[in-house]
């Protein structure tokens, strides 16, 4: 895919894509934890009902890990896997458990449910792309521009946050439809009524 290319740089190690109807989510793998291939992502739970794509490190993820090896079977030893079932575990609420730098999406195929998620401080990179029903995110804005559909319009505003500041306040980029997914905040879709 075109788009991952774009970042490859971020994670040199390993790629990957899941599609799933209209779904597609991708992502380039720099192997710090479980340099296996069992730290593959996108990575899904055993039952193949769930999918996390991650990005960052949970510190506390063995403490976490610890919590539930009796409910869960672990084929890796990375914090990916670690944070998919505390997921599944805990749902939105794991956030309050988290120690570390992350974000992450995570599916439910069942639920046809997708839950974004930035770290409280905002240390890792979520950028989205909204509109006429079309949603892209990703770690890097470059990559949107090789997505069918991508408009490009120029937020004067934030542009000028820029040249001003060298940065832009709040969620505003540079483009019109793309925003920050600001820090501790989450984006929940669903197709299920």
């Amino acid at each position: 895919m075109k788009a991952l290319s774009k970042i490859a740089h971020r994670g040199p190690d390993d790629e990957g894509i899941y599609h799933y109807k209209g779904l597609s989510l991708g992502h380039q793998r720099l192997s710090i934890q479980d340099l296996s291939e069992n730290g593959h992502q996108p990575m899904h739970s055993a039952d193949g009902n769930w999918t996390i794509i991650f990005n960052g490190e949970i510190y506390n993820h063995l403490d976490i890990r610890k919590e539930l090896e009796s409910k869960y079977v672990f084929r890796s030893s990375g914090d990916t896997e670690t944070l998919l079932y505390a997921f599944i575990e805990y749902g939105i609420n794991v956030l309050k458990r988290l120690n570390g730098i992350f974000s992450f999406a995570i599916f439910n195929n069942k639920l046809d449910e997708l839950h974004i998620v930035r770290d409280q401080f905002g240390i890792k990179p979520l950028y989205y792309y909204l509109k006429d029903e079309i949603l892209i995110f990703g770690s890097e804005i470059k990559s949107f521009r090789e997505l069918d559909n991508f408009d490009g319009a120029i937020d004067v505003k934030a542009i000028l946050n820029y040249i001003t500041f060298l940065w832009s306040p709040g969620n505003k980029t540079p483009f019109l439809n793309v925003k920050k997914l600001l820090p501790g905040h989450y984006i929940k879709l669903s197709t299920q009524n």
